[in-house]
């Protein structure tokens, strides 16, 4: 009896011990699965972050590029407006400026010697010294009375003797045209071409600075 109740107690033992291995390795397994599960719902969080992350980058980037179009297109419209302003400003005051010329109004320029620095550059220009003006019927009446001066002061100026005539009349605000007797060398220089030269010199002015804005 003695040996028998030994036997089931070394049995119990080995049972036991048996019993709290099993638990131990149940633990650990259980343990070591519920390390992975969270790893894995980890790296799952984590994705999903930075999914979401890159979605709202995604769209933050896009709502910015359509702002700063939208910004860039105001812009771009404010600045043709203004340009739109100033081009008709400087159109008026060009005009202006023009018609005192015209009338004798304007303090700093003579319209007469106007005429002759023009008559000066197209003699320069052409390079010869038998040239036909063309102006309209106020001015003819005008060179009529100066043409001789005109020939005197260039052949002095110039060192050539210099031969002027008047051709026909012309249609247009002021100025004139010179040409040489075979028509073939020409030179422009009415109020309205003058007149645009320098309006258009003013908008390239302004195109520069508006782009620098």
């Amino acid at each position: 009896m003695h040996e028998a109740a030994l036997l089931r107690q070394n049995v119990e033992e080995v049972i036991r011990e048996i019993r709290e291995r099993a638990k131990r390795e149940a633990d650990e397994i259980l343990a070591k699965a519920k390390a992975e599960a969270e790893r894995i719902l980890s790296e799952a969080r984590a994705r999903a972050d930075e999914i979401a992350l890159r979605q709202a980058l995604s769209q933050l980037t896009a709502m910015r590029r359509i702002l700063v179009g939208e910004s860039e297109t105001r812009v771009r419209r404010r600045l043709l407006e203004v340009k739109q302003r100033i081009v008709r400003r400087l159109r008026e005051l060009v005009e202006e400026r023009v018609r005192r010329v015209l009338s004798g109004e304007d303090p700093e320029i003579k319209y007469d010697e106007a005429l002759y620095r023009f008559i000066k550059q197209a003699t320069v220009k052409i390079g010869e010294t038998e040239l036909i003006v063309l102006c309209n019927e106020r001015d003819r009446k005008l060179l009529e009375s100066r043409l001789r001066e005109f020939e005197h002061r260039l052949s002095r100026e110039l060192g050539v003797n210099v031969r002027l005539s008047l051709g026909e009349t012309i249609n247009c605000e002021g100025g004139l045209v010179v040409r040489n007797r075979r028509g073939d060398k020409v030179f422009h220089s009415t109020v309205e071409g003058r007149v645009s030269e320098v309006f258009d010199r003013y908008v390239k002015r302004l195109n520069r600075l508006l782009l620098q804005a």
